[in-house]
């Protein structure tokens, strides 16, 4: 009996463990993608692991609906307000809810991207502890903004994505946006913004 039960987890690992190196891989290209404008610029691109419940929730009720229409983020969507859309089918809309759900134990490892580095919860505490401008730390340390962010999530064989981001800079600095990203000929393009959010 154990011996059948051994061999029946391996078969299970090594029939799955392709499709988790295919989905890592294309979470690697894709980050890879989206944070090489910022690595040029800055070096070092600074992330937290995690993803706060205000986040999730928010995500949970923005990618809800079975249709998703682009919302207003700049000029450049300004002409596209409300018009394009996207629809999920019942599948890919519970595939959605369960992957946010999975953001709940979201733990990001460092060096995810090419010039990614982690910043974790505890030492974002610790640059705040007994100073009113944490940022004033975080500069000192040649930290002058830090990203939060959700795994991408991956749909219709790994053509559509959807990512949700913030960026912080600084006391009452920063801006976030929920999209869709398309990979179109082999390249990644923003389809639409759902939302977004400056301060």
């Amino acid at each position: 009996m154990k011996i059948k039960l051994l061999l029946f987890s391996s078969l299970i690992f090594f029939l799955f463990k392709p499709v988790h190196a295919k989905n890592e891989n294309q979470e690697k290209e894709f980050l890879n993608w989206f944070f090489r404008a910022h690595q040029k610029l800055n070096g070092k691109v600074f992330y937290l692991g995690t993803l706060d419940d205000e986040s999730i929730k928010y995500l949970r009720s923005t990618l809800k609906p079975d249709t998703l229409y682009s919302g207003l983020s700049d000029e450049e969507d300004f002409k596209h307000f409300g018009k394009d859309k996207l629809v999920f089918s019942k599948s890919e809309r519970m595939l959605i809810q369960k992957k946010i759900i999975a953001l709940k134990f979201q733990n990001l490892p460092d060096q995810l991207f090419e010039g990614g580095k982690l910043l974790t919860s505890d030492s974002l505490k610790l640059y705040a502890e007994g100073n009113l401008d944490a940022w004033s730390n975080l500069n000192k340390n040649k930290i002058y903004k830090y990203f939060m962010f959700s795994r991408p999530i991956f749909l219709r064989n790994n053509t559509i994505c959807l990512f949700n981001y913030a960026q912080y800079c600084g006391f009452k600095c920063g801006i976030g946006k929920t999209a869709i990203y398309r990979k179109e000929h082999g390249r990644w393009r923003r389809l639409m913004v759902l939302s977004s959010w400056i301060s």
